[in-house]
Parts: C-alpha cells; sequence; structure tokens
C-alpha cells in the first residue's frame, strides 16, 4: 500500500473537456427522457395513438403478434407472424404518436411489400409502469438517481473515481423512449441518445471501480483492464449492428450472431464492476472492510434492479413491464441507494466534500415524516369509505389527534435510532472529549496539561498531529505540546494568522488564510481580547472536511482548556510567589540573625582592644 500522501496526490484529477461534454450530455439527456416520461404519463395522455395491432420487437424490426380487425394494419393486409421493418425510424415505439405516418416493408412471408400506417388515438393509452404507486416510486428513484450522481461530479469532480461514479448513476437514470409517444424524428433522436448512454457511458461504472481502487493503492488487475477493453468493443459492435442492420448498411445475418451474446451486454457492465469492487475488497486494510462492503453492496442493488429490465426484454414482449417486475427493480434500486447514501454520508467511502449534521440529518427526517403523513390525509380523503365522511367532526377530530400524537412518537422514535445508527461513534468522541475538558482544571503542572490536550484533541479529530502553542511574556508563542509537520519550535514575530484569529475569535481555516500556518485548522485561546495561544491541526488522512460539530466542540474545548492553563499558570504562579515569600521570609530572619552576629562579634572585639 502507498503511504497517504501518495495516495491523495494520485487521487486528484481534473476532467478535460471531453469528460465535462459527456457529464453534461448524459444530464441532459438524463433529464429529458424523465421529463417527457413524467410529461405523458401524468399530463397529457391524450396523445398516445396506437398501431392496430400488436408486435413482438426485436432489432429493429416488429413480429406481428395480432392484427385488431377493421384497423389500418387489417386494411394494409397484415397478418400475425409477418415480419415488419420501418423504413423511416429506427424502431416502432410501445406508444406511437397519434396521427403518426410510418413506412414500413413486409420482409416476410415474401415478397417485400411496402405498407404505410397512420396510427389512430389510443382508447386507453399504454404505460410501461401501469400502476401509479409504483410509476410514481420507479420515477421518483430515477431523479435521485440523476441527481445523486449530479451532485457527485459537482461536489467531488476532481478525484476521479467520484466523476465516474456520478457519471454512472446518471446512467441508471433514463428513461426508455418507445414508451413515450414522441413523432419520428424526435423519438429517433431522444433513442439514439439514450443508447449511446446505455452502450458507451454506462462504461463508466467500471472506470470507477478501477479508479476506487487505484486511489487506495491497490493495482488494478491486468485481467480487469483486458475484460474492460473487450466490453469496450463489444459495445462498439452491438450498437453498429443495432442501428446499421435497419438502414441496410450491414447485412441482417448479424442480427443472428448477435443474439446469443445479448446477455453480455446487458448484464457484462456490472458483473465486470462488481468482480473489480470484490478484488479491491479483498486486499482493503481491515479498517475499511465493513464500509467497502456496504458500497460493494449498494452498487449491485442498484446496479441489478435497472438489469431485470434489461434481463425481462431479453425475451419477447409486447405489452407494459409487469408489476413484479418494476416493483422489485424499484425495490431493489431503493434498497441500494439507502446503502449507498449510508456508506457516503456515513463511513465516507467517497468524499463528496460534503459534511452532514445532526440539524441535516433530523431535518431531512422532520421533511420526510411530514410528507408521508401528508400522504397519509391525502389517501384518507382518497380512499375511506362514504360512511366514514357521514360520521362528521368527531372522525375527522379522531384522525387529526391521532396523526398528531404519531407523529411527535415516531419523529422522536426516528431521532433515537437515528442517533445511535450514524452519530453512535460521535457521540462517544464528543463523551471523552468533554470529559477531559471537565478534568482540565485539575491538573497540577502546565507542561502535563499541554501534553493531554494535544492527545485528546488528536483523538478526537481522527488521530490527526496537532501542536499547541503558548504565549510568554516576551510576545513569542512557544510549542508547548506535540508536533506537526512545518510547526516551529517557536514564532518570534507577529502574523496575520494571529490577527485574524484576534480579530475573528473563532477557529481558521488555513487553507483559505494569510500567514502560511501549517495544518488545516487553527484553534486559538482568547483572553481579553489576546491570543494567549493556539492549537494547530493537521488535516485528516483520508482528505475529507471537519464536520461542522467538530469544528465547534473542538474550539469549545480549547476555549475552555485555554482559560484552565491560564488559571493553572496562574496557581502555578502563586505558588512561586508564596515560595519566594517564604524563602524572603527565611532570608529575612537569616540576615537578622547575621546582624545580630556581627554585632556581637563587634562588641566582643571592641572589648578585646
Amino acid at each position: 500500500m502507498q503511504n497517504s500522501n501518495a495516495l491523495e496526490a494520485s487521487s486528484r484529477w481534473h476532467p478535460n473537456a471531453f469528460w465535462l461534454i459527456v457529464a453534461a450530455f448524459t444530464f441532459l439527456v438524463a433529464l429529458g427522457t424523465n421529463v417527457l416520461e413524467i410529461r405523458y404519463s401524468y399530463f397529457t395522455q391524450e396523445g398516445a395513438g396506437r398501431w392496430g395491432m400488436t408486435f413482438s420487437q426485436r432489432y429493429g424490426d416488429a413480429l406481428v403478434l395480432s392484427v385488431e380487425p377493421g384497423s389500418i394494419a387489417d386494411e394494409q393486409g397484415v397478418k400475425p407472424g409477418d415480419i415488419l421493418r420501418p423504413l423511416d425510424q429506427m424502431t416502432l415505439r410501445a406508444v406511437p404518436l397519434s396521427g403518426e405516418k410510418i413506412r414500413l416493408t413486409r420482409v416476410s412471408p415474401g415478397p417485400e411489400k411496402s405498407i404505410i400506417i397512420v396510427t389512430t388515438p389510443a382508447d386507453q393509452p399504454l404505460m410501461a409502469v401501469p400502476n401509479l404507486t409504483n410509476r410514481v416510486l420507479d420515477d421518483t428513484v430515477r431523479l435521485l438517481l440523476l441527481f445523486g450522481g449530479a451532485f457527485i461530479i459537482w461536489r467531488a469532480w476532481g478525484r476521479r473515481s467520484s466523476f465516474m461514479l456520478g457519471l454512472a448513476l446518471m446512467t441508471l437514470s433514463p428513461f426508455p423512449m418507445r414508451w413515450v409517444p414522441l413523432a419520428a424524428l424526435e423519438g429517433f433522436v431522444w433513442e439514439l441518445s439514450t443508447q449511446i448512454l446505455y452502450y458507451f457511458v454506462q462504461l463508466a461504472l467500471v472506470l470507477f471501480a478501477m479508479a476506487f481502487l487505484t486511489e487506495r493503492g491497490i493495482r488494478v488487475p491486468h485481467w480487469a483492464n483486458r475484460l474492460f477493453w473487450l466490453m469496450l468493443v463489444f459495445h462498439v459492435a452491438y450498437f453498429a449492428i443495432d442501428w446499421l442492420v435497419p438502414l441496410g448498411t450491414l447485412p441482417d445475418l448479424l442480427l443472428t450472431l448477435k443474439a446469443p451474446t445479448d446477455p453480455l451486454s446487458a448484464l457484462g457492465t456490472w458483473l465486470l464492476t462488481f468482480a473489480v469492487l470484490w478484488f479491491g475488497w479483498r486486499r482493503v486494510d481491515a479498517a475499511s472492510h465493513h464500509r467497502t462492503a456496504l458500497f460493494l453492496l449498494a452498487i449491485v442493488a442498484m446496479n441489478f434492479g435497472n438489469s431485470l429490465f434489461s434481463i425481462y426484454n431479453l425475451f419477447p414482449y409486447t405489452r407494459s413491464d409487469p408489476a413484479y417486475l418494476t416493483a422489485t427493480s424499484t425495490g431493489t434500486r431503493i434498497v441500494g441507494l439507502f446503502l449507498f447514501a449510508y456508506a457516503i454520508l456515513r463511513h465516507r467511502v467517497i468524499d463528496t466534500g460534503f459534511a452532514i449534521n445532526r440539524t441535516l440529518v433530523y431535518g431531512a427526517v422532520t421533511f420526510t415524516l411530514l410528507v408521508a403523513f401528508g400522504l397519509v390525509e391525502w389517501s384518507v380523503e382518497h380512499l375511506v369509505p362514504e360512511a366514514w365522511h357521514e360520521g362528521g367532526a368527531y372522525i375527522s377530530a379522531a384522525l387529526a389527534v391521532g396523526l398528531f400524537l404519531a407523529f411527535h412518537r415516531l419523529r422522536e422514535w426516528f431521532e433515537h435510532y437515528i442517533e445511535r445508527l450514524f452519530f453512535r461513534e460521535w457521540q462517544l468522541a464528543e463523551k471523552k472529549l468533554r470529559r477531559f475538558v471537565a478534568s482540565a482544571g485539575h491538573f497540577d503542572k502546565s507542561p502535563a496539561l499541554c501534553s493531554a490536550t494535544v492527545e485528546a484533541v488528536s483523538s478526537y479529530a481522527d488521530g490527526v498531529s496537532s501542536a499547541l502553542y503558548l504565549r510568554h511574556s516576551d510576545g513569542t508563542y512557544l510549542l508547548e505540546a506535540g508536533q506537526l509537520s512545518g510547526a516551529p519550535e517557536c514564532y518570534s514575530g507577529d502574523n496575520p494568522g494571529f490577527a485574524l484569529m484576534r480579530a475573528e475569535r473563532k477557529p481558521l481555516d488555513l487553507l483559505n488564510a494569510p500567514g502560511a500556518l501549517p495544518g488545516e485548522l487553527a484553534l486559538p485561546m482568547i483572553e481579553h481580547g489576546a491570543l494567549a495561544g493556539f492549537v494547530l491541526l493537521e488535516g485528516k488522512a483520508d482528505g475529507t472536511h471537519y464536520r461542522p460539530d467538530q469544528v465547534e466542540l473542538l474550539d469549545w474545548a480549547v476555549q475552555h482548556i485555554g482559560l484552565d492553563l491560564r488559571a493553572l499558570q496562574a496557581r502555578q504562579l502563586e505558588a512561586q510567589n508564596r515560595e519566594l515569600a517564604d524563602r524572603n521570609e527565611w532570608l529575612s530572619e537569616a540576615n537578622t540573625l547575621l546582624v545580630k552576629d556581627k554585632e556581637r562579634l563587634v562588641a566582643l572585639l571592641a572589648r578585646a582592644t
């Protein structure tokens, strides 16, 4: 394993224009497909049409399964078993646009025949996810994946692994455009864009896994690199076959040869990602085993949820996805999202430069509960039997009181267990530091308190190095305890950083402050407006930032310890003064005795002479 400085240097990455364009393209395509689907699913279903036949779509062709009597397809002589190929667009979408004209060629049985079908308005528009609850959950998960990936890129694009992870998450969110009624050219553009994401950009998930290993000092195995390039070649070939064969540019035989390897195209990306992460998990240090395992499970769950549709789509299909498929996929992705959020926010597996605190978590919990109870209220108003409404105000009052009491009890229950789940280690570290601060006033020696302070502060700050300086009577700041790379034994002159600490009276972020003080955070000891001392802390080994609650508690602790140090110094000075007074009294008495002895000797000498 490499040392932490080398790892930190290797993890720095600046995406070039190509990757920025890819990220922007991915976000816009994913957002656009979801907006179009939401508009159709909830607001503009009247634009949907029907073909007058059912068919199984494979490789751009359509195998006719049934024909509606009297429909335009029936009038054109289309029969079950016919194979139709579109001439002016790449695919026959499941939901066409009402009034759309499409030119087809019946390629089987021969001879070939040109057919023109004009779609008619659909009586009951098809939905990819017919069940409303499943549809809302599926849309919610897709948007969470999209904006979660964008958030990771925005907050942590300086790391290759974070950038690739955000890109991969966004590629899991597009909605299949075959289920949205669009004009031929518009549908072609959106379908082509989503297929580019599916075939190429989704490989960012494998690149993330490789970068994740590299940034932790683990060499990516040669087999992973070879499989990645082999998969890229396959994806280029698949993309060319799917889009060029229907145009007649490539022979139809390629579709037949491609069919047996379709599962590799659908599942190969996440299987290779899983294999690379598994390889890394077996080689990380013991301290990272648990959190890396959580992250591995989260990635697998989210990708498996999306891959369920790919597996299902390997077989002929004509109607909406079944409820069990969408429910299972959505549930799996929700579990993956929760594990993913827990691994990042709780265990900092990927540094997003975003520190959570209790206020944020409790605010999110309260908001979630309010939304949940709002949905319950809506359900009660729309789903309860009409007889309940006839019960008058008593039933409404009982429901309102019940919801009110349940909300507060549930909120307390959630806060209790979230405190244990997210903040148990924080609580223990905070309790340990507060206990030390309470004992700081009972030290007898200043050097011992300084050494113990450095040890306690470093322990609370995840074991970072620290240095404590105190101001002496000549105005210099001397290193009393601890050590820090680049920290001198003495600051003899003034410093812009010292002036800022005196003026602001709060912790100083040394990464963005003048004065060239070493470390990442300076904690001042202020006494009557003067800087009596300070503690310097280096940055964390994993590159994460100090949490707001950490900075607040460290500031409180150092301020109190600074007062205790001044009080201890005052007690020591008082003790020294008492000792000097006692010694002065003893010397005075001794001097008096010496004077008396001198006078006796003088008297004796006088009598002798």
